[in-house]
């Protein structure tokens, strides 16, 4: 209750604060107080994201309005604090509430590009981050919800140019897919096999492999060839002579 009365006073005082400097003739205090005004307000609706969703929304669109109000040099500062309070917003509620996570990563996707290009890697993985864990919450009782936030992970992960760890949190996600719906498999198969890193690429074939054996242990066997870590490529050579006892 004090952590949301604290929030609460902390945007009260953002309010004051641009009331005060708004008859006054001087650019500089002005520009530097909307600044403030906007981390105030936009890490307060983050922080309110969970228990205040409502109220949340508010302080970050207002958080937005006013950052985009500023001349673009100090605009391109603010919507970088905007994005990252929106972006962790969303992760606040992934895998709880999925229709406000897709409103959220809606309205994060649009002000990242916004943003200069080498300042959009980290909330587009944040972004993607929050689609995993929501559909990783609907594999057992949504698996086409569960299956199209893969998809959106995905094409918002192939905009960053180091993915490859975020690829396999999405090669995770899409094997607890195939556990359901093994004709799944040919898919995922191809996100595991785009990781350029060795090591990730073999988690992720190997969590595929150990998927799928159950239900067809000979794609199965043809997929976890493609594993070229020794130690992986046993444990999931294992797991398929296991399905065929």
């Amino acid at each position: 209750m004090h952590a949301v009365l604290n929030r609460e006073g902390a945007a009260t005082l953002a309010h004051e604060a641009m009331a005060i400097v708004r008859p006054l003739d001087d650019d500089l205090t002005e520009k530097r107080t909307l600044r403030e005004a906007v981390s105030v307000l936009a890490l307060a609706g983050q922080h309110l994201a969970r228990g205040n969703p409502g109220r949340a929304d508010e302080l970050l669109g207002e958080s937005e309005s006013i950052a985009q109000r500023l001349p673009e040099q100090d605009r391109t500062y603010a919507l970088k604090v905007v994005v990252r309070a929106q972006v962790a917003a969303g992760n606040a509620i992934a895998g709880t509430d999925p229709d406000r996570v897709d409103r959220v990563v809606r309205k994060s996707e649009r002000l990242t590009r916004s943003l200069p290009d080498e300042d959009r890697e980290f909330p587009l993985a944040d972004m993607a981050r929050a689609l995993i864990t929501t559909g990783e919450a609907l594999v057992e009782s949504d698996p086409d919800r569960a299956e199209g936030y893969a998809r959106e992970a995905e094409r918002i992960v192939r905009q960053i140019p180091e993915r490859d760890h975020a690829l396999g949190n999405i090669a995770r996600l899409q094997a607890k897919l195939v556990k359901r719906r093994p004709a799944y498999a040919d898919h995922a198969r191809r996100t595991a096999e785009s990781i350029t890193d060795d090591l990730y690429k073999s988690i992720a074939v190997r969590d595929l492999v150990i998927a799928l054996a159950p239900a067809d242990t000979e794609q199965a066997e043809r997929i976890a060839q493609n594993i070229t870590n020794v130690s992986y490529r046993a444990s999931a050579l294992t797991a398929i002579a296991e399905a065929r006892l």
